[in-house]
């Protein structure tokens, strides 16, 4: 069972920091693609809606609220299948 919340992907209380005081404009926002879409789900059918629930949540928070870039970052670690 997959265990993540947004904190996986973004401390957004650090990201204000490095925005509003540190002036960073640019995140780069890491996301395992097996976890994004399961083989289980069929690769390319469709998301785990939790997972891409808090990937969308950081990247929102990046993009929307505080006005940054964010470069999405696929991995995937399952690469010998």
């Amino acid at each position: 069972m997959l265990t993540c919340d947004i904190d996986a992907f973004l401390n957004k209380t650090t990201a204000d920091i490095w925005v509003d005081q540190n002036h960073i404009n640019l995140f780069r926002v890491a996301f395992l693609l097996e976890r994004m879409c399961p083989l289980a789900y069929g690769l390319g059918s469709k998301f785990n809606e939790t997972y891409f629930g808090y990937f969308n949540d950081a990247i929102q928070y990046i993009t929307v609220n505080k006005g940054a870039y964010a470069i999405l970052d696929p991995h995937n670690c399952k690469s010998a299948l």
